[in-house]
């Protein structure tokens, strides 16, 4: 045999798929093979013969195999080796045989050993012919120890710690950056090391000319001037611990002296200023601080100085920042400035807000069939919108007359014809009188008036009823004229007056709460409880007396409103009205009454409904269109929809506002069960809510009962007052109602369910419970 060879290593490819490895050098036996596997992570192992692998075709001149019981892992390598330990075993005797074999195995051994030796060699480190280098292959060499003597190699550890150490060690002008000088864009001296300065706002970036500095909060920025006119910084928030609120670029004004309004243009003493620098056309009320978090003490100067600065800048929008409710107080300058925000809304929807917001139309069951426009979820409460217009559908489904008639309770009169504004009526009963009046136009002020019940009856028109000037202020009390009642002293602060007229709730005018709403006065039951009780009334019903003490124990002339509970509007049959612009106080509620299988309409826009003695909108069998307007602590229900002589009712709320249902009962001024509904449909109807808030009554907030359809868009319902533990729900259904993108919170139950009734929910927030009565759904679709 020979070995016909010169390699004794063989390198292979590992691909997850081979497990045959052939090689082509000569080996003796199975244990002189050597069998490396470098896996893909790079980790070096030598593999067990029997165990990892057998061998085929020891002796053999061709070379052999290394066979795997299992694929190795790829991209690896797998290095067979030949490694022979270097003894001698075979003894040749003299005047023995000639072995030729034998010899030769001998000689095969010894070739294989100096092929081995060179196959180590051929890896180590070599010096080229003619060369006075050594030649590495472009491999790295590790493991080295660090120099000692001048011509040892170097480590890269060493060579960095040498350096660093050699570097802090230098000192003088030409060495380090904090001896070297150098002259800011200000005209300061300073030294070039200060140009890495994070901390100090006149070094780093204040150093280099148009760069930009960062500055953390508008205390900071206040007390910066600008290098040179022109300069730009970055403003990283209102304050240090809010970044990111109020943030953005403002550019130094070197001549400008406007005044700091803490938002825009930010003084730093002397003449220049930090002027904020923004592309959009818009005032971002955040700049000032408003947010949905904070208090409306707060966001009303912040949101005020928005505006006075979009209108300074000839702009007329601006941005309400965050998601949810704004807090504010009242704002002026709104009339020509447009509210914006992706999520954003005042509360009580004091001002109308346009949202940027991704809509979604929703597509409405056929229970809601009678109802046409397309509604649209936004994706949280109060982001919802509708094509439904209710002045339009007004417009477009009723028949209304055209002449105008005009009332002013100061100096008009019942004697004039009323068709001129300098001719008008006096009340507003006369106005309905008249035959062929279509538009009923009110001057601001106050009506003590009631408004009967002859629309539908004696009077057969559909009739618009609105304010003069468009805006709202016009207020149709139906209680005692004030100016008409004489108070006198009977006890301390306790007075007394005549007025022979059933009243059932006074209220004191000096004492107002954030919403607008005058404060109660607690009944009693005699003259000596009131005496001793600031806040409260007596009406004795034998005498016609009433007897009051103020809460502030001032005179009630003038202040005290009492509020009487006859009818305040009834519409019958098939008539229609439109209310736009009003606050009506008092009386019963707008009752809308089916006649002869025929529902009456009731349009209402802008206008506000508080403290019926009753439910504060009614309907029997008629249809209701409701769009920015407040419903508040009716005695009863605020919006009451029921079925009338065969006949559902129907009602369309848009940006509808409605609390404290129950409001006397929920004090103790009443006894009442705990059911009065912020809106509630009833029997057969069906209803549909887009937006709107529903919150604080004496029961369930939002029940539809009954086998009632309801669709309900962005709608907030939340904060039950009801003392059963089952009436305190947000939201109950009997029926079938719909819930998109609404919230429902504040209540034990957020949702509640009888039995036979389904909820049908998408996109819900809620913080409370679920209760299923008897079998009751909440699913999602």
């Amino acid at each position: 045999m020979t070995v016909n060879t010169i390699s004794s290593v063989a390198e292979f490819e590992t691909n997850g798929v081979t497990t045959n490895y052939p090689f082509y050098f000569k080996f003796l036996a199975n244990e002189d093979l050597v069998v490396t596997y470098v896996d893909p992570l790079g980790v070096s192992s030598t593999l067990t013969l029997g165990t990892h692998y057998s061998v085929n075709g020891a002796g053999n001149d061709q070379g052999g195999s290394i066979v795997t019981p299992s694929a190795l892992a790829g991209p690896g390598q797998l290095v067979v080796s030949r490694e022979m330990e270097a003894f001698q075993q075979t003894s040749l005797r003299n005047q023995g045989k000639f072995l030729a074999e034998t010899h030769e195995d001998v000689f095969d051994r010894l070739t294989m050993l100096i092929q081995q030796g060179l196959a180590i060699f051929a890896r180590a480190l070599k010096r080229p012919f003619g060369r006075d280098y050594f030649y590495a292959e472009n491999r790295r060499i590790t493991s080295l120890q660090d120099p000692v003597d001048l011509q040892d190699a170097a480590t890269r550890n060493w060579s960095e710690v040498y350096l660093g150490g050699l570097v802090s060690g230098l000192t003088g002008n030409p060495n380090l950056a904090s001896g070297v000088g150098y002259v800011t864009p200000r005209g300061a001296l300073g030294v070039v090391q200060d140009m890495a300065n994070t901390a100090d706002p006149l070094k780093g970036a204040g150093y280099v000319a148009r760069a930009i500095r960062h500055i953390n909060s508008l205390a900071e920025l206040r007390a910066i001037r600008g290098q040179y006119d022109g300069e730009v910084i970055y403003l990283r928030g209102r304050t240090a611990l809010t970044p990111g609120a109020g943030a953005g670029i403002f550019a130094w004004l070197a001549a400008s002296t406007a005044t700091d309004d803490d938002g825009y243009t930010i003084n730093s003493t002397g003449t220049g200023r930090w002027i904020r620098q923004d592309s959009a056309a818009e005032i971002d009320a955040a700049w000032y601080g408003a947010s949905v978090s904070s208090s409306s003490a707060v966001n009303t100067p912040a949101i005020q100085a928005a505006i006075n600065t979009a209108t300074a800048t000839g702009l007329n929008t601006v941005r309400l920042p965050g998601k949810g409710i704004i807090a504010a107080g009242v704002l002026t300058g709104v009339a020509a400035i447009t509210f914006v925000s992706n999520g954003a809304f005042f509360s009580d929807y004091a001002y109308q807000v346009e949202q940027d917001v991704t809509r979604k139309e929703v597509t409405l069951p056929a229970a809601f069939s009678w109802l046409g426009g397309k509604f649209f979820t936004g994706g949280a409460a109060g982001l919802a919108k509708t094509t439904n217009v209710v002045e339009a559908l007004w417009k477009a489904q009723e028949v209304s007359g055209i002449v105008n008639y005009y009332v002013d309770p100061v100096a008009g009169l019942d004697a004039n014809t009323g068709t001129a504004p300098n001719n008008p009526l006096k009340t507003i009963v006369a106005a309905i009188a008249k035959g062929d009046v279509g538009v009923i136009n009110l001057k601001p002020g106050i009506y003590y008036e009631t408004l009967g019940n002859v629309i539908g009856v004696t009077v057969n028109r559909d009739i618009q009823i609105k304010s003069w000037s468009g805006g709202n202020d016009v207020t149709i009390r139906n209680a005692v004229d004030s100016a008409a009642v004489t108070w006198t002293v009977n006890t301390g602060s306790t007075y007394q007056a005549t007025i022979s007229q059933t009243i059932y709730r006074v209220m004191d005018k000096t004492v107002v709460d954030a919403r607008g709403d005058y404060l109660d006065l607690k009944p009693q039951t005699s003259i000596a409880n009131v005496n001793v009780n600031p806040g409260s009334y007596w009406y004795d019903s034998a005498t016609g007396i009433i007897y009051v003490r103020m809460h502030t124990n001032r005179t009630p002339s003038g202040d005290a409103l009492l509020l009487r509970a006859n009818t305040s509007l009834r519409v019958n049959g098939n008539r229609a009205i439109l209310l736009k612009n009003l606050r009506f106080e008092g009386g019963t509620g707008i009752n809308m009454v089916n006649a002869s299988g025929v529902r009456p309409r009731l349009y209402a826009v802008d206008s506000s409904f508080r403290y019926s003695g009753s439910n504060g909108i009614d309907t029997l069998g008629a249809t209701a269109y409701l769009e920015r307007c407040v419903i508040a602590k009716a005695g009863l229900d605020n919006l009451n929809y029921h079925d009338d002589s065969g006949l559902n009712s129907r009602a369309l709320e848009i940006d509808v506002i409605s609390y404290g249902a129950g409001d006397t009962a929920a004090k103790g001024y009443a006894v009442l069960g705990d059911s009065q509904n912020a809106s509630s449909m009833h029997d057969t109807g069906s209803v549909v809510r887009v937006n709107g808030v529903y919150e604080e009554s004496y029961g369930p907030v939002i029940p539809d009962t009954g086998t009632s359809s309801s669709m309900n868009i962005g709608v907030y319902a939340g904060r039950s007052l009801a003392p059963t533990t089952t009436q305190n729900a947000s939201i109950y259904s009997e029926g079938g109602m719909y819930l998109i993108d609404s919230t429902a919170k504040g209540s034990t139950y957020d949702l509640r369910t009888a039995a036979g009734g389904t909820l049908n929910i998408r996109g819900m927030i809620m913080a409370g419970s679920i209760l299923r009565e008897g079998g009751g759904v909440v699913q999602q679709f």
